[in-house]
Order: C-alpha cells, then structure tokens, then sequence
C-alpha cells in the first residue's frame, strides 16, 4: 500500500508577494519600547501588550494627545504618576485645612465626654496617644522588613503583611477619641507655641494619614511616594507626643493615670 506524503502547498493570493520579517514579530527587548514595532502585514506585534492602547481594548488608535475607538474618541490617557502623588497630597491638605479651620470656628464645650476608665482627660489623651505611636513604630518596622529594608531580618514571612495593616488600623483608632476631645472640647487651641504646634500637627497627622490610605489605592504612584507618605503619618504622630503626652508625663503633681 502506497502512502502519500503531504506536501506543502503554496498559497497565491492576488497582488504583490508580501514577505514577513521574522524580526518584526519578536517582542522587543526593551519593555520600555514595547509596541513599536509593526508586521508587514501592518498589525501591531506582541510587544505592545504593556501598551495603553492594548491595555484599554482592541480597536485603538492613536489620535493626537488620546485614543479612538473606531474613530470614537474614548478619553485621555491615565493620568502620570506624578499627578497621582499630587492629588494624594492634595486631599491631606484639604483634610488637614478643613480639620483647622472647623476646630477654629466650633465653640469648645471646655469638658469631658468620656476618660474611658483614665483618672481624667488629658492622663486618657497622653495615654492613647502613646499606645499609638507605639502601633505605628510596629508599622515602620513591618513596613521595612516587607521592603527588604530590615537589616538581618530576611525575607518578610506571611504574617508580617496584616500585622503592618492591622497595627496601622488600631493606630488609627486609638487616637479617634484623642483628636474628638481636642476639636470638641478645647477647638484650635493657640495658648503658647507648644499648644499652637500641637493643634497643627494634630490637623497634619489626619491630612497625612487621609494623603496614605488615598495612595495605597493608586496605581502607578512613584517609587517614593508610599514611603514619604507613612514617614508623614510617624513624623506628625511623634511631634504630637513630644508635644502632648511627653509634656504631661514630666509634669508633677497631677495624677498621670
């Protein structure tokens, strides 16, 4: 029995031959170039997938400053990197100038809601405020090691990840019925330049606190901007203690629980 042997057969289409350069489908090597080069065929090559175009769907043209979708216009580009980080700092500045001006303008009530079983107000706020600080030196620490910044830690293990989220949270939450008493109770308080910076840090803490939480829900931040965000949210929190519960600890006389 004979077996046939299957033989190439060539393709004619009409028209001139046109040739494929193997080179041309290769993605490029450069991923900061990719979706520059074009077929002969005058299809895009597989090194555009990191390209906005493939990003946003098939279909995608160029058209001056944004895209079309089949003539359509479908919107400008994402926005850069920079101008993330700016509208992350932007919100801390209006959360931060809001808080201020409120505190200003609202009469204190010059009392207490509640100690939360502390002697009085001002042992509560020192005491809460330390706690705090405490949580959030837990966080720069789980943050370096997630970061590989730890010296001789190694690599971060499971656990490090929700204890950075977790002790970032209770922070938070511990300073709440801090910053409540401050605003309610005493407003923006300018007595002497102690008390003046406290106010100001207290209205920054929360502006850089609102820039962090803003940031870590956007994409394409600069390397640096996570970092300087949570160095905000440490260097405010501390200048509040050193302001605060560091001066009420070294005061005498006056119960300190």
């Amino acid at each position: 029995m004979a077996i046939a042997t299957a033989l190439p057969v060539p393709i004619t289409t009409p028209g001139p031959v046109m040739s494929v350069n193997p080179k041309t489908i290769a993605t490029t090597a450069d991923p900061g170039r990719a979706g520059s080069h074009v077929n002969d065929f005058g299809a895009r090559t597989v090194g555009e997938r990191d390209s906005p175009a493939r990003r946003c769907g098939s279909g995608l043209a160029a058209e001056g400053n944004g895209m079309t979708v089949n003539g359509v216009r479908a919107g400008r580009s994402p926005v850069s990197g920079t101008a993330a980080a700016g509208a992350a700092l932007l919100l801390g500045v209006v959360v931060a100038v809001s808080l201020g001006v409120y505190a200003g303008a609202h009469e204190p009530a010059r009392r207490s809601l509640f100690t939360l079983g502390f002697s009085g107000t001002l042992p509560m706020k020192a005491w809460l405020t330390t706690i705090a600080l405490l949580f959030v030196v837990v966080q720069l620490v789980t943050a370096l090691w997630m970061w590989g910044r730890l010296p001789g830690a190694g690599s971060a293990p499971g656990f490090v990840a929700p204890l950075h989220r977790w002790s970032g949270t209770t922070a938070f939450v511990l300073t709440l019925p801090v910053a409540f008493h401050c605003i309610w109770s005493l407003g923006f308080a300018h007595d002497d330049s102690r008390v003046l910076i406290h106010s100001l840090l207290g209205c920054a803490f929360y502006g850089a606190y609102a820039t962090k939480m803003l940031g870590l829900r956007l994409r394409g931040l600069p390397g640096w901007a996570l970092p300087v965000f949570g160095s905000m949210v440490l260097v405010s929190l501390v200048g509040l203690w050193l302001t605060a519960s560091l001066w009420f600890f070294t005061q005498s006389g006056i119960p300190h629980v």
